[in-house]
């Protein structure tokens, strides 16, 4: 606005000054909404993790080397606990790598997945919960397999969906998935659960190294538009190494032929 001083004009601004009263309790209102909403997305924050300690427990794992190790998950909640792990067609030794913890040695894997040769580990909830992360840390040793194909179940009674396939290598390295949908509760009844299934191959000797599987997981929740939960499947279809009919591994630019991919797809080149 202007006004005239002594025959001159003076713009004036609009009058601005201290934040009110109100306006100050309002933003100390929101802060602590703000803060509150951070607090109790954190405390429904669960985790799983599977790291073999030396401890004593329900089911432990022992070896010939008088190692032994705890095989169910450290921590423990009764609407989001962890199963033990369970190595099928293989032979699970612990191998201590610090001080009250071990690694677990696995050997009889094959050079292409196979399904009687597995690792399972598996969750229990009581309400569907989104799988925030999931880490796997791990090495081959002794020639071991070269390769890790990880697949997931949201539903114990559902299909499995392979969520990374990658390299192995001789030193401990860790497979971060992010972001992979919503475990459910099982049709008809009042609990679910999730199952990792991990398969190293690449190799007829030699071991894998698993040192800690590690789960985390918040309650899932809904489109407050739709009132639908979405599940977000953050699938990866890495591509392995291509063997030959009679199960060899082939190099990066095989001659012509017949030949099987990580997945057991036939390529014809």
């Amino acid at each position: 606005m202007y006004r005239h001083v002594l025959g001159k004009a003076e713009f004036r601004g609009p009058k601005t000054g201290p934040m009110s009263n109100t306006s100050i309790l309002r933003l100390f209102v929101f802060l602590g909404l703000l803060l509150a909403v951070l607090d109790t997305v954190r405390g429904q924050e669960k985790t799983l993790t599977w790291r073999w300690a030396n401890r004593p427990c329900a089911e432990m794992l022992s070896c010939d080397n008088g190692c032994s190790a705890c095989n169910y998950p450290d921590e423990y909640d009764p609407g989001f606990f962890g199963t033990n792990a369970a190595w099928i067609g293989l032979e699970a030794c612990p191998v201590p790598i610090g001080v009250q913890d071990n690694a677990i040695a696995s050997s009889g894997w094959g050079p292409l997945p196979a399904s009687d040769r597995v690792v399972l580990i598996s969750g229990i909830l009581l309400v569907p919960m989104q799988l925030d992360s999931i880490i796997v840390r791990h090495r081959s040793m002794d020639d071991g397999p070269t390769w890790l194909r990880i697949s997931l179940k949201h539903d114990l009674t559902g299909e499995s969906i392979i969520v990374h396939e990658g390299p192995i290598t001789g030193e401990f390295d860790a497979v971060s998935l992010r972001d992979l949908g919503c475990a459910e509760l099982t049709e008809g009844m009042g609990s679910g659960g999730f199952q990792l299934k991990l398969q190293a191959y690449g190799s007829n000797t030699g071991a894998w190294l698993l040192d800690e599987v590690r789960v985390v997981a918040t309650p899932c929740q809904e489109d407050i538009t739709t009132g639908v939960r979405l599940l977000r499947d953050n699938t990866e279809s890495g591509q392995g190494p291509q063997f030959d009919v009679l199960g060899r591994p082939v190099g990066e630019l095989p001659v012509s032929g017949s030949y099987m991919d990580a997945t057991r797809r036939v390529i014809i080149r």
